[in-house]
């Protein structure tokens, strides 16, 4: 059965440290609030049938980092199912700061409705803000869920527009192009589910809810009228591509005698079983002359130019196929990019838009997340582009094994990279913990492990490509003329008997991977895609900027000197004897 959607909460406002309160598991549009103000109308509703599994939660303080409860104080955290609290509960306590619940299950019908409600005991703490996220496993392979909310739906407006996701409130203001978001997989959008607060009024008197696909009106459409409050339409399947835009219309009937707040829920069936969505953006403005971030999913802040107070909460995924529209072009010279952000650093999961264009999409790069990694995405304006707003699609897969080599450590900037036939490091800003333990392990499994192809790494561009190229034939030019200057024997630190420590420098230890016989010719393998192979560890060593943990030292343009000084020189004779 296929991991199929994690959902991620985070609203910005404080929890009460003295009163029970409850939120939308997907987070906003409302604020955490205690009954009888929070609605019927402000919970997910969910479309089909399923299990919600994994809650995961982090406190966080006002700055945005991780906080604990005062001495002897805790929160307490439930899953509310239809009225009702359900046994899926986390407590975080005094000298802690996260907790989970991985063994209670929520079992989920077709238009049950969720909240998550948080209970302090007395002087739990001011200004302590809770991100989370759960797991949803659908009984049907493949769906997953998607939720909208909000108010008011105005009797005496006329029509207008809510986004796919997030908030469906005041929809009489928004035009279409304010509010579509892309689609970001093939499939089918289904079993659409609505609740009203009210009934409409009397008679004929109504809402209407209607599907729009690319600017057209589809059939998943529902009518509540008269004394009525829910329905449902689990008949109508309509079909969308990867890039479509979508959007809800909603439609005042015969002049209603009650506004309402509204509640829905609607399935995502992909063509590819393991795929889900993440849409987001919102109709809040930019900031044009700062960067700023948003949720990854959509939410109801507005951009912030504190990551913190946006981050959401991710579980193993991965996420791909990037589409991003902006409602205004950002004019001549001027620019929007948009980079989904792991843990505070950028990912290379970007998009640019400039000029004259209003849209664009990476359908190339992919970033993996693991448990408890923060997510957002980020605008970055250049020349002050003209005003506007933003909104994107995303393909996510859940449950993925993260692979060593796509960690990336909270904060924090390395990433340890090793594949068998290969060790990689590459050092992106911040702290280099664990070093010698991570090249220790990754030559032990190398004596253990055959050698298997190397996945092509793949380069945004043709000139990208160009350069590497001309870089590495730099490389491979300097290493062979050091062989020509003479060979040392190479220190015996690792034997097929098992590694052992050595304190050694940080170079000398990348040097240890002495296993030439493992390490193909390098070869660069130019592909229709613009990929390029480099199979080996010195391939891409001119890529790697290492940081000397005891010092912070960066270095890079004197590598190439200290590798011709280290004893692996002399097992490389074999890798440039090859093409």
């Amino acid at each position: 059965m296929s991991k199929q959607k994690i959902i991620s909460g985070n609203v910005w406002n404080a929890l009460h440290d003295t009163t029970t309160e409850y939120l939308r598991i997907d987070g906003g549009p409302s604020n955490w609030q205690d009954f009888p103000n929070i609605g019927e109308a402000d919970t997910t509703f969910f479309a089909v049938a399923g299990t919600l599994k994994s809650l995961r939660l982090i406190l966080l303080n006002a700055a945005g980092d991780p906080t604990a409860p005062p001495t002897g104080k805790t929160f307490v955290f439930t899953t509310r199912k239809n009225g009702s609290d359900t046994l899926q509960t986390a407590t975080i306590g005094s000298g802690e700061t996260e907790a989970q619940d991985l063994t209670n299950d929520v079992s989920i019908a077709a238009g049950d409705r969720l909240l998550i409600g948080c209970a302090p005991t007395g002087g739990a703490g001011p200004n302590r803000y809770a991100i989370f996220s759960y797991e949803f496993v659908p009984t049907v392979d493949g769906e997953s869920v998607y939720f909208n909310a909000g108010g008011p739906w105005l009797r005496l407006e006329a029509a207008g527009y809510a986004s796919l996701v997030g908030a469906c409130s005041n929809p009489h203001v928004y035009a279409l192009a304010d509010v579509r978001q892309y689609v970001a997989a093939p499939g089918k959008i289904k079993d659409l589910r609505l609740f009203l607060s009210n009934n409409p009024g009397t008679g004929v008197e109504g809402w209407r809810l209607t599907l729009y696909l690319n600017g057209s009106p589809t059939a998943l459409t529902i009518t509540i009228s008269g004394a009525g409050t829910s329905g449902s339409n689990t008949s109508d399947e309509i079909t969308v591509a990867t890039g479509d835009l979508v959007a809800w219309h909603i439609t005042p009937l015969n002049s209603p005698t009650n506004s309402v707040n509204a509640g829905f829920g609607f399935a995502f069936d992909p063509d590819d079983n393991a795929e889900s969505l993440f849409v987001g953006g919102w109709q809040s403005a930019l900031n044009t002359g700062a960067t700023a971030y948003h949720g990854l999913h959509s939410n109801t802040r507005a951009w912030d130019t504190a990551e913190k107070n946006v981050w959401q909460l991710a579980q193993h995924l991965a996420t791909s196929t990037l589409y991003v529209e902006v409602s205004v072009a950002p004019g001549a010279g001027k620019s929007w990019v948009f980079t989904v952000m792991k843990n505070g650093c950028p990912t290379t999961v970007k998009v640019t838009i400039s000029g004259t264009a209003t849209t664009g999409s990476n359908l190339v790069d992919r970033v993996a997340f693991a448990d408890d990694d923060y997510i957002s995405m980020r605008a970055v304006p250049s020349g002050t582009p003209a005003a506007a707003n933003a909104r994107w699609g995303l393909v996510q897969v859940a449950g993925v094994v993260i692979q060593p080599y796509e960690a990336l450590t909270r904060v924090t900037g390395i990433r340890h990279i090793y594949r068998p036939g290969m060790l990689r490091m590459q050092v992106m800003m911040g702290d280099v913990s664990n070093t010698i333990e991570i090249a220790e392990a990754a030559v032990r499994a190398e004596l253990v492990q055959p050698e298997q192809p190397v996945p092509p790494i793949r380069l945004p561009s043709e000139e990208v490509a160009r350069q590497e190229e001309r870089r590495l034939e730099g490389e491979l030019s300097r290493l062979r003329q050091s062989l020509e200057e003479g060979v040392i024997e190479p220190p015996p630190i690792f034997t097929p008997g098992g590694a052992r420590r050595t304190e050694v420098g940080l170079l000398e230890q990348m040097s240890l991977i002495w296993l030439p016989m493992r390490l193909s010719p390098v070869k660069l393998v130019r592909e229709e895609r613009r990929d390029i192979s480099p199979i080996g560890f010195l391939s891409r060593l001119s890529q790697v900027r290492l940081v000397r943990e005891e010092r912070g030292e960066t270095f890079g343009s004197e590598v190439i000197e200290r590798i011709r000084k280290s004893p692996i020189i002399r097992f490389f004779g074999g890798l440039f004897g090859g093409s």
